[in-house]
């Protein structure tokens, strides 16, 4: 029988893992529906953080239910193929968000740097992408199949019960940092973009263009992730609040369904 916060926890994953399941799900559909030739190339950076957003909620969605279930207990097997899947996508999700505010930055700054050049060069920067993404995210998920094995603790990460982090070095590096990293990033590009767009010489359609862009970009960006890293935060240094908790549950896993508000409703903003 889980407690009241725990059962709160896991009712607050479960719903929000749905509804953004179903929120990737309509990205990807809209954007194969509506694809074309001159498909923005922006549409495409959206597709892969939809495509990531998909399988870590369908994942988050399987787990959750199992929470809600008579016994609330992860199946051992699905438990070694969820958490690190889960620690993965996370990761790649919010790195994805990064690469879609890196080029509106560029389309914003240096136009033709990348929205003028050839399908050759767009796909040597796709590949780049796909390297730096996979360099960030991947140490995180190594290191919890590591700890999943090691002593028998195969159930990590897939318990609705608290668990500890762990050592902080364990946690801090190879995935605090790269999430503390992705929402510093966004706001240096909020910064930039609106800088550039107060300047008088700026085209006003562009400028209104970008900074409806931005502003909801930036804001999606922090409501989602500030609390799961206030969270971390507050985690490694010694204290634990389940309200932050149930909040930061609340804020990242509707991330998927924002996500599909702010980019799948306005691909031809992107343009």
């Amino acid at each position: 029988m889980l407690g009241s916060v725990t059962l709160a926890d896991a009712l607050v994953t479960c719903v929000c893992s749905y509804l953004s399941l179903v929120g990737s799900l309509l990205v990807l559909t809209s954007y194969f529906v509506a694809r074309t030739k001159t498909m923005p190339r922006t549409a495409t950076l959206i597709l892969h953080l939809a495509a990531s957003d998909f399988i870590w909620f369908s994942v988050s969605a399987i787990e959750s239910t199992y929470w809600l279930s008579s016994d609330g207990v992860v199946p051992k097997g699905l438990c070694f193929v969820c958490n690190p899947t889960m620690v993965f996508m996370r990761l790649v999700s919010l790195l994805w968000t990064c690469v879609i505010s890196f080029n509106v930055l560029m389309s914003v700054q240096r136009r033709k740097w990348l929205w003028k050049c050839d399908d050759e060069s767009w796909g040597t920067y796709r590949r780049r992408y796909y390297v730096i993404i996979l360099l960030l995210a991947l140490p995180a998920t190594l290191l919890g199949i590591v700890k999943q094995h090691r002593g028998g603790n195969y159930n990590l990460g897939c318990s609705p019960e608290y668990e500890s982090l762990g050592l902080w070095y364990e946690v801090f590096f190879p995935e605090l940092l790269p999430m503390l990293v992705g929402l510093l990033f966004n706001i240096f590009v909020y910064t930039q973009v609106r800088s550039r767009m107060l300047q008088s010489a700026y085209p006003q359609s562009v400028r209104k263009r970008r900074k409806r862009i931005m502003y909801h970009y930036v804001i999606l960006c922090i409501v989602c992730w500030s609390p799961t890293v206030s969270a971390y935060l507050i985690e490694l240094m010694g204290y634990h609040t389940a309200a932050l908790e149930i909040t930061a549950r609340l804020c990242l896993y509707s991330s998927g369904f924002l996500n599909f508000l702010v980019f799948g409703m306005q691909v031809s903003h992107h343009a």
